[in-house]
């Protein structure tokens, strides 16, 4: 089983709305909303507070998508609950 795939995603905030039908999943928060479509192959389950993704059979392109998709909905997770933030660092003045 892939090791990245098989770790369930933590939703931890309660205003994010996760919407999964017709192979396609939705996440809705006050900062955005998401949507990303999913092969056959592959299911995904909301049970509060977690995210499952699994595979249906064990094919090598079921194998390949599990880590893939379960990536895509964390980072999916993590856009609408902390938004794009970009830390830059400034070390030194730079010139002497």
């Amino acid at each position: 089983m892939s090791r990245i795939g098989r770790i369930p995603i933590e939703v931890k905030k309660d205003n994010i709305n996760i919407i999964i039908k017709n192979n396609n999943v939705t996440v809705e928060s006050p900062k955005g909303k998401l949507s990303q479509d999913y092969d056959d192959i592959i299911e995904i389950k909301y049970e509060k507070p977690f995210i499952y993704v699994n595979r249906k059979n064990n094919s090598k392109r079921a194998r390949a998508m599990h880590g893939l998709y379960r990536n895509l909905v964390n980072n999916m997770v993590t856009g609408v609950t902390d938004g794009f933030s970009k830390a830059l660092q400034i070390i030194g003045v730079g010139y002497k």
